[in-house]
């Protein structure tokens, strides 16, 4: 009986944290298994990949070509960009910037961390972003998820970015 529990505990576990490989837009990424990856074709030179599990979300964007912005101008454009969508959205007040860092394909880089509150059935709910951008092989991606702050902080976000890593080409 003993044994038997132990295995079905381990499967439950198992089953909660299997995470899938996934090749999309160039990059290459272990996700949860239930999350939803999708891809988008912004221009020719700009594509975006999405990854969504219950409230979390994740988005790479890819800028490619002789016109793709520096880390400096990404980040500040991103971060302008989210700071306008969010202050539309979010509570009066609860806007906070700081920065923070990130790793991206091995390497930590630094970026910007968001703290914000939103309506949320009838009561407020703090959520938590983090934007970073990473610069490589002829590239530059831009890193962002979100997700509701939790005191467990189960986010799969840090995980995913653990597996990150580029293909040889992009489809």
């Amino acid at each position: 009986m003993r044994s038997l529990l132990l295995s079905l505990f381990l499967f439950v576990s198992s089953s909660v944290h299997a995470m899938e490989e996934h090749h999309v837009s160039g990059l290459r990424f272990a996700a949860p298994s239930g999350a939803e990856v999708t891809r988008h074709t912004l221009s020719e030179s700009v594509d975006s990949v999405a990854v969504t599990l219950n409230e979390q979300g994740l988005v790479f964007v890819q800028y490619s070509g002789s016109k793709m912005p520096s880390e400096k101008r990404a980040l500040k454009l991103h971060l302008e960009e989210l700071e306008v969508r969010l202050l539309k959205t979010c509570l009066e007040g609860s806007l906070e910037v700081k920065k923070d860092t990130m790793d991206i394909l091995g390497r930590a880089k630094v970026g910007r961390r968001l703290k914000y509150g939103k309506h949320y059935a009838g009561g407020e709910r703090n959520y938590i972003a983090k934007l970073g951008v990473r610069r490589v092989r002829g590239m530059t991606l831009v890193v962002l998820w979100t997700a509701p702050v939790s005191e467990d902080e189960n986010y799969f976000a840090p995980q995913l970015l653990k597996t990150l890593g580029l293909t040889e080409g992009k489809p």
